[in-house]
């Protein structure tokens, strides 16, 4: 997490907010997810619906997709899914801008030139890469195409 930039790198974690007013009520709500013991690395969140109240008081909401994206998230949200939820292929978020920061900078901040490359293990993930390419109909007949 950020707060390993700061305090060294065996500083990973910060404490949840307990006190978090703003709940995910909206499309696109951003939130830090919380490990099980009350502590954020660096895992977050978007809601894909409204009203994720069971979120609520379990993870930290800090921020929400501005609206010209939602299509991103609609995209994200439409992904193929096996039975226990997760997509067939990868989603990656390459690139992001905060438009509005309410927050000053930590102390001895040190923006990094760019986001870190995967480690080979976060790639090989089984699934069909991000970057990769999928036929929809591989290996299927005419006739179950058009079923």
């Amino acid at each position: 997490s950020i707060w390993g930039y700061i305090d060294g790198p065996d500083s990973k974690y910060f404490l949840r907010n307990v006190k978090n007013r703003i709940k995910h009520k909206k499309f696109g709500t951003v939130s830090m997810i919380n490990d099980g013991n009350g502590l954020h690395a660096s895992q977050f969140l978007i809601t894909l619906t409204e009203n994720c109240d069971s979120l609520d008081g379990k993870h930290s909401v800090f921020g929400e997709v501005a609206e010209e994206s939602y299509d991103v998230l609609r995209k994200i949200n439409a992904a193929f899914c096996a039975d226990n939820g997760v997509p067939y292929q990868d989603i990656r978020i390459r690139h992001t801008i905060i438009l509005d920061d309410p927050f000053d900078d930590p102390r001895g901040l040190a923006f990094p030139g760019a986001s870190p490359v995967p480690r080979p293990e976060q790639v090989e993930t089984g699934r069909t890469r991000d970057d990769e390419g999928i036929d929809t109909y591989a290996g299927m007949t005419e006739e179950q195409v058009q079923e």
